[in-house]
């Protein structure tokens, strides 16, 4: 429903040469009230109640994808942090083993039993593996802070150190 007002003056005095007169002669006023019920809006209301019910559910369905996108984002993210923590633990022990193999070419080149290129491909694969697993330490950190993003946990800045 609607409800507006009015009001108005005129005069209906053809000669304007005479202002005072033109008041006195034909000056009216008028006021007015109107009032607007719709009995029928050819299914406005209820075309629009419907919309709106239809919109409120899709926005429902959406947030409901919305939430279900989150929670399999989470669960991928908690499967790439054990992962990349398996991977990280896998390369820990290769490193820590050639290392020892490292050590042990090492004193056998000391006492002249193999050879500097012997030496220098051992180094080299101690070097790769540590490589490796410095890589997957670092990837593992990084997977971590991903998740701890997903879960809303504040990300703290901690110092790494490299165990040799």
């Amino acid at each position: 429903p609607t409800i507006s007002a009015s009001a108005g003056l005129s005069s209906g005095h053809r000669n304007f040469n005479d202002i005072g007169n033109q008041f006195i002669d034909r000056f009216s006023q008028n006021i007015g009230v109107s009032m607007s019920i719709p009995i029928y809006d050819r299914g406005k209301t209820k075309t629009s109640l419907k919309m709106n019910e239809a919109q409120t559910k899709m926005a429902e369905v959406d947030l409901q994808e919305a939430e279900l996108k989150l929670r399999q984002t989470v669960a991928v993210e908690c499967a790439n942090v054990n992962l990349a923590y398996q991977q990280y633990k896998v390369n820990e022990k290769r490193a820590k083993a050639y290392k020892s193999v490292y050590d042990v070419y090492n004193m056998k080149f000391k006492y002249g039993t193999v050879t500097s290129v012997d030496l220098l491909q051992q180094q080299n694969n101690y070097i790769n593996y540590l490589t490796d697993y410095v890589r997957s330490k670092y990837s593992f950190i990084l997977e971590r802070k991903i998740l701890d993003v997903y879960m809303d946990y504040p990300i703290k800045y901690e110092a790494v150190r490299i165990n040799k």
